[in-house]
């Protein structure tokens, strides 16, 4: 971390700008050897001597200025000899230098670990964030990244209180230097494997760091990789031996250190993540994705230490049943409204012993033998009907009978997608009779068997943190006059009706050419009413779209006709409207695989299909959505379904990504080489270049195919790349290596 100070001390003397100056070159001393300017002619023999030297090191025209404290020589080339009191102004000028930069660089890295600190982070947060949310696009392509995700993780050091009780202060700063010198390298041998991307180091203060990436890497790696480092922490004596030595050294104080066995640390990583269309206020993001790493690492402490937990993964499995109130037949949880928790949310019930990841052994006294791995079993499913922010209340919708429910069991969640949840809790979503209104919507669309009707739903966001934040009321409030902006438009045949939690909906008799100016009108209405508290997306979904399926590949029924004007309200922009059309659930997959929501994708897919809907989009999001979830060879028939669908080189190329993954390489090159060959005018994505390369070598060596030539080409091909998302360069000169010998024989 010094090193990185002493680049930008370097890049600031280059930059000065002195009288009778022709050239400055800078040189540092970094361990044993020198960084010399490769313009200049200095030797280590030279710079030793003139770090070595008092005073200023005169070379004909050339003088030299040891800053000693830093080990850097700098080497000023005059136009003409100069007097001594001239090179004594340049050697003031860059001493001032030297201490500006040093204290630029003291405002922005801890003192103790060289790292950066918190005000570095903030400010580098907030400009990650704006470019997240200026550059990502919806995701289609396995083989195009934008470049345009951030990820936070936290990563505290277990126990660390006891390093410092047990062993002193003194020791305890050794071992956050040894720690942060480990985080450290890290990054930088991540920063040298995934070029697209920018891994940044924070103390925030304590035994607490940040760390920063951002850029193009997958949600599954980007978690890998972390995890990666807290197994490498687990594994490693921090600080090693040469650590011990070096910064016991620095310290200069006698610390007492313990054996190499016993320097063994754990550590607990909270990781939160942005990705996709960003529609909140951008100045409230930062704060968002902190609170989240932050509940993520509270939740890896709960959870036992030493693990790495993802934000969105509170809710789907770490979670906790804490009361089983048998006489009130509720059930008492553990996460509530800051993990994400709304009411509709439902869970399995997982006994702790059932989870899986346990192994069933026997102990005959002298040896324990595993017999295999206890099976997962879900026992009960809850849905959640009272929220609050750290605790949710549930009823027990399903339950295996004569089973208890025992505090302390697991809860799995089921994600809900675009159609989850129960009735709006609110009055104003029942009928006098206590009937759901959506189905008052829905039978008067079906009733109104005229040509004009379309159904028509608005779509509130962020209603919950209103109620969080302002109170029941004022939720209410938003509620009521958005039900009677709705109400009073024209055109009206039913009134609107509160279909579900801030989903409202009207059936109109309208004609086509009056639909838009109705929308619009609409949405100037709703933003008099949100202003910026809660944002809105408005659908629409016309009679006129339904026709007899004959020839088509989605088959619309009137029957679901609030649920396409559901999936039109969320793919129209914020605060804007959209009317269906066969596009519309490809968007709305397409943009929640671009946010990293994998399993809303499948949830949304399997009632996309439940209610007619189908096309090559939607069957490669979802293929999409099961790649990211490590699901390989399933994602492959959705994959291919989407090309026999409509043929396409980025269809056949998601395809023979996860036939390479299945261990399917002939069929994965016969799809690399189609693509390439390009359809439609589109031909393969060269981040694809890498591992078609490789997909090629294993055909020819198991079916012949294709031709030794083709492979070899395919390599020199592929090695010209500067990204290879899908093939890393380590491994891809290795499968050459390989090849080459091969095909020597």
């Amino acid at each position: 971390m010094k090193a990185e100070w002493i680049h930008e001390l370097m890049s600031d003397l280059r930059a000065l700008k002195l009288q009778n100056v022709s050239c400055i070159y800078p040189h540092a001393k970094l361990g044993d050897s020198w960084s010399i300017d490769p313009v200049s002619s200095m030797t280590a023999a030279i710079l030793d001597g003139a770090l070595s030297l008092p005073g200023i090191t005169k070379l004909g025209k050339t003088r030299l200025f040891p800053l000693r404290d830093v080990g850097v020589v700098v080497e000023v080339q005059f136009f003409k000899a100069v007097r001594n009191v001239t090179a004594e102004q340049v050697a003031v000028d860059i001493a001032r230098q030297h201490e500006n930069s040093q204290h630029r660089f003291d405002a922005l890295h801890d003192s103790l670990t060289g790292c950066r600190n918190r005000k570095s982070f903030e400010k580098d947060l907030a400009r990650a964030i704006h470019d997240v949310a200026a550059a990502k696009m919806p995701e289609e392509s396995l083989g195009e990244r934008s470049g345009a995700a951030l990820t936070l993780a936290t990563v505290d050091i277990d126990h660390f209180k006891r390093i410092n009780d047990g062993r002193g202060h003194d020791y305890g700063d050794i071992v956050l230097r040894a720690f942060a010198w480990h985080l450290d390298e890290a990054c930088r041998r991540a920063a040298v494997k995934y070029g697209n991307c920018a891994f940044s180091l924070y103390r925030l203060g304590g035994e607490e760091f940040n760390i920063l990436v951002v850029g193009a890497l997958a949600e599954n790696e980007v978690l890998a990789w972390l995890d990666e480092i807290r197994t490498a922490i687990q594994n490693s004596p921090i600080p090693s031996n040469a650590q011990v030595e070096t910064f016991a050294r620095d310290a200069g104080v006698g610390i007492p250190v313990p054996a190499e066995r016993d320097r063994k640390l754990t550590a607990s990583i909270g990781v939160a993540r942005l990705a996709g269309s960003i529609s909140t206020d951008l100045s409230s993001m930062a704060g968002e994705v902190k609170i989240k790493a932050d509940k993520a690492l509270y939740a890896a402490k709960n959870a036992g230490r030493n693990r790495s937990i993802y934000f969105p993964e509170i809710m789907k499995r770490f979670g906790r049943l804490i009361e089983d109130d048998a006489a009130a037949a509720v059930v008492v949880i553990d996460i509530g409204s800051d993990v994400g928790v709304e009411p509709g949310r439902e869970f399995f019930v997982i006994p702790t012993r059932y989870s899986g990841d346990e192994e069933y052994a026997v102990d005959d006294g002298r040896s324990r033998k595993v017999l295999g791995k206890i099976p997962r079993m879900q026992i009960a499913k809850l849905v959640a009907f009272a929220v609050e922010a750290e605790v949710s209340f549930c009823y027990v919708t399903e339950r295996r009978e004569g089973v208890n429910l025992v505090p302390g069991s697991l809860l799995e969640s089921i994600p809900l997608g675009l159609f989850g949840g129960l009735p709006a809790p609110h009055r104003a979503g029942l009928n006098d009779d206590g009937v759901g209104s959506k189905a008052t919507v829905i039978s008067e669309f079906k009733s109104l068997n005229a040509p004009g009707s379309t159904l028509v739903t608005l779509r509130l966001e962020g209603l919950r943190t209103v109620e969080k934040e302002q109170g029941q009321v004022r939720g209410n409030e938003i509620l009521a006059q958005i039900s009677s902006v709705m109400s009073v438009q024209q055109h009206g045949v039913v009134k609107a009706q509160h279909a579900e939690l801030g989903c409202f909906s009207t059936v109109l008799n309208i004609e086509e050419d009056s639909l838009d100016a109705y929308l619009s009108e609409l949405a100037i209405s709703a933003r008099n009413v949100c202003g910026n508290l809660v944002k809105f997306k408005i659908g629409a979904f016309e009679r006129s779209l339904i026709k007899s399926g004959e020839g088509l590949i989605s088959i619309l029924s009137e029957e679901y006709a609030y649920d396409y004007s559901l999936i039109a309200a969320a793919s129209a922009p914020v605060n804007g409207v959209a009317r269906f059309d066969l596009s519309a659930p490809g968007r709305v997959l397409s943009r929640l695989n671009s946010e990293d929501l994998s399993d809303e994708v499948v949830a949304d897919y399997l009632k996309f299909r439940r209610i007619g809907l189908n096309d090559a989009s939607i069957q490669n999001s979802y293929g999409i959505a099961l790649f990211k979830k490590r699901m390989f060879a399933e994602s492959v028939a959705p994959f291919k379904v989407a090309y026999e669908l409509e043929d396409g080189s980025i269809f056949r190329s998601n395809c023979g990504l996860a036939q390479f993954h299945s261990g399917r390489y002939g069929e994965a090159y016969d799809n690399f080489r189609t693509a390439d060959e390009g359809i439609k005018g589109r031909g393969l994505n060269d981040n694809l270049r890498g591992v078609y390369a490789v997909s090629a070598f294993y055909s020819h060596r198991s079916a012949g195919v294709p031709g030794a030539d083709t492979v070899t080409e395919l390599f020199e091909i592929a090695a010209l790349q500067a990204e290879l998302s899908f093939v890393q360069a380590d491994r891809l000169k290795d499968e050459r290596d390989e090849w080459d010998e091969y095909n020597a024989r």
